[in-house]
């Protein structure tokens, strides 16, 4: 199931974050590459997971590759999801500024 390994991966990109205060971009990177293959593997589960059980702290780490993903995947749904779970989050939405990065990557997708 992709919950395990979602989870997992922003587990790995928080601790990364907390124990090099983000100057490991090696490892950065490596999560980054990691969550934007597997949301884009999986999409149709990971676009519900997102809407059902992505928690505010998963919501944020993901807006660091939604671009990616978006441009990978050139999925509708998955932006739709996006803004749904961005209204779950306000706080989150704010403090990171992830609406921004939303339209972002609702701009790479051919229309």
């Amino acid at each position: 199931m992709i919950a395990e390994e979602f989870k997992k991966i922003i587990s790995e990109r928080i601790y990364i974050s907390k124990t090099t205060d983000d100057e490991w971009d090696y490892g950065i990177n490596k999560c980054c590459e990691r969550l934007i293959n597997l949301v884009s593997d999986n999409l149709e589960e990971s676009i519900d997971y997102i809407k059902n059980d992505c928690t505010a702290d998963e919501f944020s780490y993901l807006s660091e590759v939604m671009e990616e993903i978006a441009e990978k995947t050139q999925s509708q749904e998955f932006i739709d999801v996006l803004y749904e779970t961005a209204k779950k989050y306000p706080e989150e939405c704010k403090d990171y500024n992830i609406l921004s990065f939303i339209k972002d990557a609702e701009e790479l997708i051919a229309k």
